[in-house]
């Protein structure tokens, strides 16, 4: 079986140190499929220099867009069996690719996801908030919540359920194509032991909101569209006792009213 690695890129010099981890892999994909939105070229020369230096098989193509179109648009160009997702905040363990297709390879289930550790020293208040709840999030990591930055797909699964669905822009692209593998039946598997090393970026409190707002809207779209009960996701409703916390709550609220509205202008598509 063929393994293809896809990155999606807009800008992000910190490609080049995911490259280097992927050169560093015990098991090495046959190919990396970078999706270059960047709005200069002088990046994606890099990104092919540095692959050749690495002894990559990479492949940098021009796909403007959103993360959604430009993995729409990366499918077209794919025929290997299995398809990789990384992003470029994210280094790999030297494993991690190993570990995150071994389940594929003996179909013990149809798409894995990794754990994420930070990159970095979390040197603010709202860094180690962050981490904190992506621990949580990791100890009770359910196939409805798979970050899609850091997974491993049978190609069938696309090609059954069909791509990413480009409307939804707020976030939740990965929300939306979680469910509907969930509902088609295939079995999603959570292997922890694939470790990708992740810079966030969310060192400010503005930063933060922003990204969680957006991403409360997304998800909110993606469960009304899939026809799932928000009340039934104890994560979206649920307040800790942190001041943050608190604050989240209130972002889930707006980005439930943002994410509803969304939702009811796509319904007027169809109608």
């Amino acid at each position: 079986m063929k393994i293809v690695v896809v990155i999606t890129l807009m800008d992000d010099e910190r490609v080049l140190d995911t490259l280097y981890s992927l050169s560093t892999q015990s098991l090495k994909p046959d190919r990396v499929f970078v999706a270059d939105a960047s709005r200069d070229t002088e990046l994606s020369d890099e990104v092919k220099s540095w692959g050749k230096e690495y002894g990559l098989n990479v492949e940098v193509h021009r796909i403007p867009g959103s993360v959604a179109e430009s993995r729409n648009k990366t499918m077209s160009f794919l025929d290997e069996d299995i398809v990789v997702f990384i992003d470029s905040d994210e280094v790999a363990r030297k494993n991690w690719l190993y570990e995150i297709t071994r389940p594929l390879f003996f179909e013990d289930a149809d798409y894995t996801a990794g754990l994420c550790e930070p990159r970095y020293y979390l040197g603010t208040k709202v860094e180690k908030y962050v981490w904190m709840k992506e621990r949580q999030l990791f100890e009770d990591y359910d196939q409805l919540s798979f970050q899609m930055g850091n997974t491993a797909w049978r190609r069938h699964v696309f090609d059954r359920i069909g791509n990413f669905d480009k409307r939804i822009i707020w976030g939740g692209e990965d929300y939306d194509i979680n469910i509907r593998a969930t509902q088609a039946g295939f079995k999603g598997l959570y292997v922890p032991s694939a470790v990708v090393y992740h810079d966030q970026g969310m060192k400010t409190l503005s930063s933060w909101v922003r990204k969680r707002y957006k991403y409360h809207t997304g998800s909110t779209v993606a469960l009304l569209k899939n026809s799932v009960s928000i009340s039934s996701k104890k994560r979206t409703i649920s307040m800790g006792r942190h001041p943050l916390d608190m604050l989240d709550f209130v972002l889930k609220i707006l980005g439930y009213i943002r994410g509803h509205r969304i939702w009811v202008n796509m319904l007027g598509e169809y109608l």
